[in-house]
């Protein structure tokens, strides 16, 4: 049988869980810093170009514990008989959005066209379209019965 841990053992290995879990979030959050939004700066030929981008994350928080005999109080070999765990993920999406120009006029800002984006924006657009015009005419031929 293995021994129960003491409520100083378990304090200890949930702040080592919650710490796991905290760095693991601000390595995370490190994609959401200014220069990930503002790239470095270019100049050449009397300007000076600043690309932008549009910075998404995306993170989820979990977390569990339990008690039982670990792996170590299993085999007889020591071990304190609790299990406890937490996890977290998560992504950084990053997209170009616009450029900033400034030169000797001034500094203006020029958007960056997403090409696939508009295309599939068009298209949902056309299907949708598609799809109310069918069920027009299917509702024009039932009136007509």
């Amino acid at each position: 049988m293995s021994e129960q841990p003491t409520p100083e053992q378990i304090q200890m290995r949930v702040a080592e869980s919650l710490s796991a879990v905290l760095d693991k979030a601000d390595r995370l959050f490190e994609a959401a810093r200014p220069e990930a939004v503002y790239g470095e700066p270019v100049a050449a030929a009397g300007r000076t170009i600043i690309p932008a981008a549009e910075v998404l994350l995306v993170s989820i928080f979990g977390g569990g514990g339990g008690f039982g005999p670990l792996a170590e109080a299993a085999a007889g070999t020591g071990g304190s008989g609790a299990g406890l765990g937490s996890g977290v993920g998560g992504a950084a999406l990053a997209r170009p959005v616009a450029v900033i120009i400034v030169d000797e006029s001034g500094a203006r800002v020029e958007p960056v066209v997403d090409a696939t984006k508009l295309g599939l924006a068009a298209l949902s657009v056309f299907g949708g379209a598609l799809w109310l015009l069918g069920r027009a005419l299917a509702a024009a031929r039932r009136g007509t019965r």
